[in-house]
C-alpha cells in the first residue's frame, strides 16, 4: 500500500524483482534438498529408517513436497501480486488509493 500511495513505482518494481528472485532461489533449494536425499535423514530418526527406509522416507519425503508447494505457491502468489501492484503504480492506476492520503498523517 506504501508504494502507490506515495507514488514510488520505481521502489515497488524493485522489490517485486527481489520476490521473484527470492521465489527462483529458494525453488531452487527446495528441489536440491529433495532430490538430495537428505531430508529423511534429518526428520526421521535413525532406528525408523533403519528398520524401514522406503516406508517411512515416503511419508516424509510426499509431507516435504506438499508443505513446500504450498509454501513455494503462497510466495508465487505474493510476488505475482506486488508485480500486479508495480504494474498499477507505474500507469497511474493509484487514483482509489488517492483518497486514502488525507489519512496518513505527515511529517
Amino acid at each position: 500500500g506504501f508504494g502507490p500511495m506515495f507514488r514510488m513505482p520505481q521502489h515497488v518494481r524493485s522489490f517485486s524483482r527481489y520476490l521473484f528472485f527470492i521465489t527462483l532461489v529458494e525453488i531452487g533449494t527446495a528441489l536440491y534438498m529433495l532430490f538430495g536425499g537428505g531430508v529423511c535423514e534429518a526428520v526421521a530418526h535413525e532406528v525408523l529408517v533403519h528398520r524401514g527406509p522406503l516406508f517411512v522416507c515416503l511419508f516424509v519425503n510426499i509431507g516435504t513436497t506438499f508443505w513446500g508447494a504450498v509454501l513455494l505457491g503462497l510466495e508465487g502468489a505474493i510476488a505475482f501480486t506486488v508485480h500486479q501492484q508495480a504494474d498499477a503504480c507505474e500507469k497511474g492506476e493509484q487514483a482509489d488509493m488517492l483518497r486514502y492520503a488525507s489519512a496518513v498523517p505527515h511529517h
